[in-house]
């Protein structure tokens, strides 16, 4: 027997974030089922969503077992595209969707090498753009994190993922 979690909407879940994968899983099957049979038997009609344990997932992942994955990551560094796309990666790292391409691999390396940093940053757009235009990955939402404090704190800082650092913190 496994215990709720939490409920949302009627439905009751067991793990954190499942709501998600499932609305997740609904949003992309639902077009898939509108499609014409006469185009549907090209398609690979993915399963109705599995869950795994994390480790599980990105074995699977490795191994190219699904065509589309629901993954996240909380990277604030660009550089997060060497790991999920440089074509050294397959199916040793995480680039879990296989997909090997020489100019993506040379505009990530030399992204790499760049240490000015306004020309690194425009070379990391260019290199989200391309594989948005190629639909390698395909965002789906951004959290924001909103932090507000009373005028009388002083020196509190933010980390790069939002968090509040209060090291030198103080109330005046």
């Amino acid at each position: 027997q496994t215990d709720v979690l939490h409920e949302r909407g009627g439905r009751q879940f067991s793990e954190p974030g499942q709501h998600l994968r499932i609305a997740l899983d609904e949003m992309v099957r639902g077009p898939l089922d509108a499609v014409d049979e006469t185009v549907a038997c090209h398609l690979r009609r993915p399963q109705r969503h599995q869950t795994f344990e994390f480790g599980t997932l990105l074995a699977k992942a490795k191994q190219g077992e699904q065509q589309a994955h629901f993954l996240g990551y909380t990277y604030t560094n660009p550089d997060i595209v060497y790991i999920w796309f440089h074509s050294s990666n397959i199916g040793t790292g995480l680039n879990v969707s296989h997909y090997k391409d020489a100019a993506l691999d040379k505009m990530i390396e030399d992204a790499r090498l760049e240490v000015d940093d306004a020309k690194r940053l425009k070379l990391y757009e260019n290199i989200q753009k391309y594989i948005v235009d190629k639909a390698l990955w395909v965002p789906i939402w951004t959290n924001y994190i909103y932090t507000a404090y009373q005028p009388r704190g002083k020196d509190v800082k933010l980390d790069s993922e939002g968090r509040t650092i209060l090291f030198d913190a103080y109330v005046q």
